[in-house]
């Protein structure tokens, strides 16, 4: 396969995968926006209920993304339609049981909050927000592993298509119960909770009603039950990385929230704009992650080099447009959100800072996602877990103890994109030696 028809193949997949993630960072974003209107405070306790939530999702999408998605993509490559959907079968299976875990920590929300030493305000706050997420989050876990589905299937404009349909919701629900208005109950920040759990909700019905309409009266509840341990099987070691990287992100946060407020709530949006310039190198390592698991399910590996350098340009031309608008303009992206002169000034300094950055990071979700699809998943997550450690937690630490500027944490953020990437650049060339090659394509399928 020529570089034109793979690069073809790569926008198709990671074009609307971005746009898809944008609009969910943009219910995101719309939730900061209208609740920055209220006050620090508030601000404070969604960014971090963002935070805690967006880490239990992306333990779960690492299961399924990883476990399901890439034998989703193999089956799918190899013509196992069944078999695929069966997978499918075997994610709902697997979701269930962990919402009705989640909803244990519901009562404990505002104790979570403390721990990462916020303020009793903005802990009793977390818990409206986070707890009622916790609540609707069965409606949230079924919309990643129903998009995780159908992107290893290459239909990947359909959860752009059912976003753009939801995301309006979310603004009108949002305008009714954070404010109050049109008769409406003044929830405030637990208004906008109930306006992304709504949306959701919206979601997952279009989804349902589009499976009812195609494979869900084919799914083999029997073989699903047998594909749930594969999906652990390839899953489970990325969930502890993911699960690893998480509560160590919570304890840079921490760190970070130890220095004054103005830092603090700088950080939230500073962080969120940062998830803008990840749009690109989500869809781009969606689609490595896709096309490299199908190649090999086809039994196609001279076209695994050819898709994953395409697609490391791509997303290197993306993110750095992206990353060098961070870096030049960091306040303007600021003042979406706040306006706080203090809040402005701490969100840019790391807007800038991690602006620059931007390339190795998405040339590390790329070579990732391409290392998972080749099914070098247990080591790939050691190896993150490990980095992770090396380069930020333990210099972040140091750089707190010493009482050094948060300057100095950024830059240390940063500079670790670019040792992860050089690291799994090299172990992906490593790996693509004939002889694993072939033991890829004796587990495939």
């Amino acid at each position: 396969m020529n570089y034109q028809s793979l690069s073809k193949q790569v926008l198709i997949i990671a074009i609307p995968v971005s746009l898809k993630i944008f609009l969910d960072m943009a219910m995101v974003l719309i939730d900061l926006f209208m609740i920055g209107k209220l006050g620090t405070a508030e601000l404070t306790a969604v960014g971090m209920g963002l935070v805690l939530l967006s880490g239990s999702i992306g333990v779960l999408d690492n299961l399924f993304a990883t476990g399901g998605g890439i034998l989703v993509a193999r089956l799918t490559g190899a013509n196992k339609h069944q078999s695929a959907t069966n997978v499918l079968g075997a994610m709902f299976i697997i979701a269930f049981p962990l919402y009705m875990l989640g909803t244990l920590t519901i009562p404990f929300v505002a104790d979570l909050y403390l721990l990462f030493q916020t303020t009793e305000e903005v802990a009793e706050l977390g818990s409206l927000y986070f707890g009622t997420l916790l609540a609707g989050s069965v409606f949230i876990y079924l919309d990643v592993l129903l998009f995780t589905y159908f992107v290893s299937t290459g239909d990947s404009k359909l959860p752009m298509k059912i976003k753009i349909a939801s995301l309006g919701l979310n603004v009108v629900f949002n305008y009714l119960f954070i404010f109050g208005n049109l008769g409406a109950p003044a929830l405030g920040i637990q208004g906008a909770a109930l306006g992304t759990v709504v949306a959701t909700l919206f979601n997952v019905g279009l989804y349902l009603v589009v499976i009812k309409r195609s494979c869900f009266n084919s799914i083999n509840a029997k073989d699903s039950f047998k594909h749930v341990k594969d999906i652990l099987k390839l899953g489970i070691p990325s969930v502890v990385e993911n699960f690893t990287f998480q509560l160590s992100w919570l304890f840079i946060i921490s760190l970070i929230n130890s220095y004054a407020a103005s830092v603090a709530a700088g950080f939230q949006i500073g962080y969120r704009v940062e998830s803008i310039a990840f749009l690109p190198g989500l869809g781009t390592a969606a689609a490595a992650a896709t096309l490299v698991s199908r190649f090999i399910g086809a039994n196609k590996s001279e076209d695994v080099d050819k898709v994953v350098l395409v697609t490391a340009k791509v997303t290197c031309l993306f993110m750095g447009v992206v990353g060098a608008l961070m870096a030049i303009t960091p306040e303007s992206f600021a003042r979406v959100f706040t306006n706080e002169p203090n809040v402005i000034i701490d969100a840019a300094l790391y807007i800038r800072i991690i602006g620059l950055a931007q390339v190795p990071l998405g040339l590390q979700f790329v070579y990732t996602a391409s290392l998972r699809g080749l099914g070098d998943v247990s080591k790939t997550a050691l190896i993150k877990v490990v980095l992770l450690w090396l380069n930020i937690v333990i210099p972040s630490l140091i750089i707190v103890q010493l009482e050094l500027g948060v300057v100095w944490l950024f830059a240390v953020i940063a500079f670790a994109n670019i040792v992860d990437a050089k690291v799994f650049i090299s172990r992906f060339k490593r790996l693509r030696s004939p002889s694993y090659m072939a033991k890829v394509h004796g587990t495939a399928g």
